[in-house]
């Protein structure tokens, strides 16, 4: 069973390094927008609720849950943003 050693200049390792921090960035983006479109969901899913006490409750709960998603992910995307 042969191995095989591949050997990089530093000129490629470079460009490696730097394609990976542009897929970081592109996986933070992505989660962010995800957050951001499940809030959403979530914050529709919530208007349908209510009547009683407890629903009255569930859907605040489900609407603050919401809103907090939905601020991480606008912070994740300008975070992911603002390190380039």
């Amino acid at each position: 069973m042969a191995s095989t050693i591949s050997v990089f200049d530093e000129e490629q390792i470079l460009n490696m390094l730097a394609r990976i921090q542009q897929l970081e960035k592109q996986k933070m983006s992505i989660f962010g927008i995800l957050l951001i479109v499940m809030g959403i969901a979530l914050l529709a899913f919530s208007q349908l609720h209510g009547g009683t006490d407890f629903r009255d409750f569930l859907s605040g709960l489900m609407m603050g849950i919401s809103v907090g998603e939905m601020l991480v992910g606008v912070f994740i995307i300008g975070r992911s943003f603002t390190k380039q």
